[in-house]
């Protein structure tokens, strides 16, 4: 694991059993080396001068493209749920439900800054070093 830089699952608790049964799932593992692969594929593209300002700024294109993919399938899967208010109202897909979530905290968010609060949150933030 060192080699390859994959940091073991944390203990909770001081308990093995959570840590030991991540190391033996085979999603877990998929996860890890998904992302090695990404950042592997990423270096290289930085490496081999695939990614600068003038040609593509920050991300290689396999990265781009395997993002879009991934946005992808996550609303294809979301449009194919379906969710019901405790009321029973008319089903929407998640994807509609997901969006109006979005609305409503954005909704909040511009009521806080109208309001002044979203300053008086910064104001009073106080970092612990």
């Amino acid at each position: 694991m060192q080699k390859y830089h994959i940091a073991p699952p944390e203990l909770e608790n001081n308990n093995l059993e959570p840590a030991i049964n991540r190391l033996c799932c085979h999603r877990w593992w998929f996860k890890k080396i998904k992302t090695l692969r990404a950042q592997a594929l990423d270096n290289l593209a930085h490496n081999i001068e695939l990614v600068h300002k003038h040609r593509s700024c920050y991300a290689g294109d396999y990265v781009v493209k395997l993002k879009r993919k991934q946005k992808t399938q996550t609303r294809k899967y979301l449009e194919s749920k379906l969710i019901i208010n405790e009321c029973g109202d008319y089903p929407y897909s998640l994807t509609v439900g997901s969006e109006l979530i979005i609305v409503f905290l954005k909704n909040i968010f511009i009521s806080a800054e109208k309001t002044g609060l979203i300053n008086k949150m910064v104001a009073n933030h106080k970092v612990i070093d």
